[in-house]
């Protein structure tokens, strides 16, 4: 996969919003052992504020180090949520291959146009990774999408689901034959899953296997 395929992908599927892939380091794809997939990027297309295509982050971590809706770098409330979860994983964010299922922007996944075109894409773009990264455990924010897709091309069987705290929300378990797991949680940009303890401790419930 390249990003000359991404854009061709893009292009054909008649968006104009941009394009993001990786949001760590494309080394991170050969030598992580925690994935963090999330469903696809937000806002629009705006050159002015480095929302152009962009295939990796090498700096570091986009969850760490940007400035997102005008807050100071990292401050984002989505951008919160993912740096508890890497603490409650033991890692670094600049250390996880953390990527977009989906690579094509939109302000929401809903407002995204022939969605099922734009996941099947998702869908070879994560086969390609996989193949490559010795990741053991995958966390999937957005369950119904990218979750559901990672467990596909993993081959991977639901074990069990966890009550995250939110009603009847749950963190989904899967189990790949090769022994990698998977936990598909629900968008964080909408349950604030991390940085309150009982649901901390829920998280780490579902990461039993």
């Amino acid at each position: 996969m390249t990003p000359e395929e991404i854009q061709t992908e893009h292009d054909r599927l008649g968006y104009a919003a941009g394009w993001r892939f990786l949001t760590g380091p494309a080394r991170n794809v050969a030598s992580a052992k925690v994935a963090i997939v999330t469903l696809n990027p937000g806002g629009a297309r705006n050159l002015e504020r480095g929302h152009a295509e962009r295939w990796s982050n090498e700096a570091g971590s986009a969850y760490r180090l940007e400035s997102w809706g005008g807050q100071p770098s990292g401050a984002d409330p989505l951008q919160l949520q993912v740096q508890r979860l890497c603490r409650l994983l033991a890692i670094q964010p600049d250390d996880a291959l953390s990527g977009h299922f989906v690579p094509f922007r939109s302000p929401d996944w809903q407002a995204l146009q022939r969605r099922d075109e734009a996941a099947a894409f998702g869908l070879r773009l994560w086969r390609w990774v996989l193949s490559q990264s010795p990741a053991e455990i995958i966390v999937c924010v957005g369950k119904h999408v990218a979750g559901a897709g990672i467990a596909s091309i993993l081959n991977a069987r639901p074990d069990a689901a966890t009550r995250t705290g939110w009603g009847e929300t749950t963190a989904d378990r899967y189990v790949a034959p090769d022994g990698r797991r998977i936990v598909a949680l629900p968008h964080l940009g909408r349950f604030r899953l991390f940085g309150v303890p009982h649901r901390d401790a829920l998280f780490l419930e579902a990461l039993k296997f």
